[in-house]
């Protein structure tokens, strides 16, 4: 279950695609559609690093979404689009729009949905039970669990899961704390062990370091 490190790419045919994530490989990402266009491919290239920068990319083809993500990582999937929260730090609003549900998806063990609590409860039952049905292992819920909306259901699901499934979970901003650790005690409380719980902790953006060293100790 390895990342591609951010930047994937991949050739077919006469077509080279090339999907980035990240901002600090902005520069790279261009060097090897630079690279890809020069060798006589045509280049498609994708991802929120370019669209965040449509300028430096115009002289590629960037017009169609590819699903790149088996591209990324073959082990991961998304259930569900889009979110129902605006965060401003967050690019999902801007790329993806509100929240959907997708019907069907080949099951696989990293989940990299945006917001997977705040889907229907039917559709999290559906994911958490073809997870079940198919007996998988190493389990990673990879975004961050929204944990403000994390229910004693969410919990108990997660829980008939296998005890090496990962619940990450995310503690965006100080004010939220009571949230976040009613989330984390209902998760102990159903019967997920410390170890496997991880916390995203969002830093540097309307925070003061002494926040984040608090949410950090805090985790720790």
């Amino acid at each position: 279950m390895t990342w591609s490190g951010v930047i994937a790419e991949w050739v077919q045919g006469d077509t080279a695609y090339i999907s980035s994530v990240f901002s600090w490989n902005l520069q790279k990402t261009y060097m090897r559609c630079v690279f890809y266009k020069s060798a006589g491919y045509k280049v498609r290239v994708g991802g929120q690093n370019v669209v965040m920068n449509p300028s430096m990319f115009k002289e590629f083809d960037s017009s169609e979404e590819v699903d790149a993500l088996k591209y990324h990582n073959p082990d991961a999937v998304f259930t569900s689009r889009g979110c129902i929260r605006n965060c401003s730090f967050c690019l999902v609003p801007k790329l993806e729009g509100g929240l959907r549900e997708l019907d069907d998806w080949e099951v696989k063990p990293i989940i990299c949905d945006n917001n997977l609590l705040a889907c229907s409860q039917a559709h999290f039952d559906k994911v958490i039970d073809r997870l079940l049905e198919k007996r998988l292992t190493g389990i990673d819920f990879n975004q961050g669990l929204d944990a403000r909306i994390l229910t004693d259901h969410h919990a108990q699901r997660f829980a008939e899961l296998p005890n090496d499934t990962i619940i990450r979970l995310a503690w965006d901003n100080i004010d939220t704390e009571r949230l976040y650790m009613s989330a984390f005690n209902r998760l102990i409380d159903a019967g997920i062990r410390r170890n496997q719980i991880r916390t995203y902790v969002l830093i540097g953006y309307k925070d003061t370091p002494e926040d984040a060293l608090y949410r950090l100790e805090k985790i720790r």
